[in-house]
């Protein structure tokens, strides 16, 4: 038995399912282990946020609500992103009741959304 199929499977443009721009509506609060280089360690894994976290500030700043935080911007000309996958198959059924399946299997993502850092470090 031979089988084979295609399809094509289309992202929604404009929702980064990863990370969402929330300005003033989200907020990071990392983890400062120490204050000391590790001489005196401040937050354990019973409580790893010491000094709490941090509230996010919502609209109230205004203009300067998102002053000091990393810029964050959709690209109005991204393209739709989509991905092609193939199949093809081929089944035979031996003496014995065995059964032998040989298949192939391809995936291919076209115009993916990334991530990028404007303010990075060269790496020389």
């Amino acid at each position: 038995m031979l089988r084979a199929g295609y399809g094509i499977y289309f992202g929604i443009l404009g929702v980064d399912p990863v990370k969402p721009a929330q300005t003033g509506f989200s907020q990071t609060t990392p983890i400062q282990a120490s204050l000391d280089n590790g001489v005196r360690y401040v937050a354990m894994l019973a409580n790893p946020f010491p000094n709490w976290l941090i509230p996010p500030s919502g609209a109230a700043g205004g203009l300067t609500t998102g002053l000091g935080q990393a810029i964050q911007f959709f690209n109005p000309n991204q393209k739709q992103p989509y991905w092609q996958r193939w199949s093809a198959g081929f089944q035979r059924t031996l003496p014995g009741k065995f059964l032998i399946d040989v298949s192939y299997l391809g995936n291919r993502s076209i115009h993916l959304s990334v991530t990028q850092n404007f303010n990075n470090t060269p790496a020389q």
